[in-house]
């Protein structure tokens, strides 16, 4: 997570999945980046796009999501 305005965070996630496909010996890797802005303490809203190197899942995701801390 990198801050490049006040309240808005670039972040970056890379890693690896157990294959639902029990068949398959090779776990698919991802790729996740994303922006997170929090206009207070207890608010955010984030954007983001997933990338998997699998052929067994969609390889292109867009992400939206929103978080309420109380």
């Amino acid at each position: 997570m990198y801050e490049i305005f006040g309240k808005t965070n670039i972040v970056a996630d890379l890693g690896s999945e157990k294959n639902s496909d029990k068949d398959s010996s090779i776990d698919p890797l991802y790729g996740i980046i994303g922006v997170i802005y929090s206009p207070n303490d207890n608010f955010d809203i984030d954007f983001g796009y997933k990338r998997v190197s699998s052929s067994s899942e969609t390889d292109n995701t867009y992400l939206f999501g929103l978080t309420w801390r109380w």
